[in-house]
């Protein structure tokens, strides 16, 4: 039964591809392994668990410093999880991946002149890191309560860049870009029984994406279009997921979650303790 909870893990993992708020007591879903066997030893109080995280961006709602709205962000990640789990109430963690980010609007945000034409951006993928802490605050029977924060960064170079009816730009690799975000949330989860773990959360978000450099690039010259810097456009959102956390697989979760208003996202988490 262990190997086939671990094979469907592993199947979530492997198909599942800002920033998630995660079951928000999830630090104290299960026990996860201890690192040492002496039971008078400090280290008994802490463990460890390594899984797949991944987050789909569909659109974060963001505008230029001169505040003109965008249409479309997108940012895709991949990566590795990394956990450290202290007396199963807190959590450290960290992932390691590569993101990719891409922006679809029209040209009004960057050309006041001539505001109508399609504009697009993509990036190249590059690596990319976060690291947060969660914590389950209070339990009650079946409730939880816990709070997270979580910071976030990329720094992917443009790729492409298209104006409609236009040429096709491909800048050089000086064209060099950096997405960071930060957070903070709370919410409150439910033990419907030993499988299914529901969660609700809020969150205060704030992103900003600096293109070429932090600096007005020009992206044409003739036609006074520049590349101005981007911000969050929303900042407050909220989170809906589930994770599945079967006791006879002892060590393993899955958490999906959809997010929402500051934007609109899914996140898949796959993890197992050692």
């Amino acid at each position: 039964m262990k190997k086939l909870c671990i094979a469907i893990g592993l199947l979530f993992i492997s198909t599942a591809y800002a920033l998630p708020v995660g079951n928000p007591s999830e630090a104290s879903l299960f026990h996860r392994e201890e690192i040492c066997c002496d039971p008078t030893s400090p280290c008994d109080f802490f463990s460890f668990g390594v899984g797949f995280y991944g987050d789909y961006v569909f659109n974060r709602h963001m505008k230029t410093d001169q505040n003109k709205d965008i249409d479309t962000t997108k940012l895709f990640t991949n990566a590795g999880y990394l956990v450290i789990n202290f007396y199963d109430r807190v959590d450290l963690f960290s992932s390691l991946g590569a993101s990719r980010l891409s922006l679809n609007t029209s040209l009004g945000p960057f050309n006041s002149i001539d505001p109508h034409p399609l504009f697009e951006i993509e990036s190249g993928t590059a690596f990319s890191y976060s690291l947060g802490c969660r914590a389950t605050l209070f339990q009650y029977k079946c409730f939880s309560l816990g709070a997270m924060g979580q910071y976030f960064a990329t720094r992917p170079d443009i790729k492409r860049m298209y104006i409609a009816a236009g040429a096709v730009t491909y800048p050089d690799n000086n064209l060099k870009t950096r997405y960071r975000e930060w957070q903070i949330g709370t919410g409150i989860s439910y033990r419907f029984n030993d499988f299914f773990v529901p969660y609700i959360a809020a969150k205060y978000a704030h992103s900003r994406w600096k293109l070429g450099n932090g600096q007005n690039f020009i992206i044409e010259s003739n036609t006074n279009t520049f590349l101005f810097n981007l911000k969050s456009q929303k900042h407050w959102g909220y989170a809906v997921g589930l994770t599945l956390c079967p006791l006879v697989c002892e060590k393993m979760a899955v958490t999906v979650e959809v997010r929402f208003l500051d934007e609109t996202a899914l996140y898949v988490n796959g993890q197992m303790g050692f």
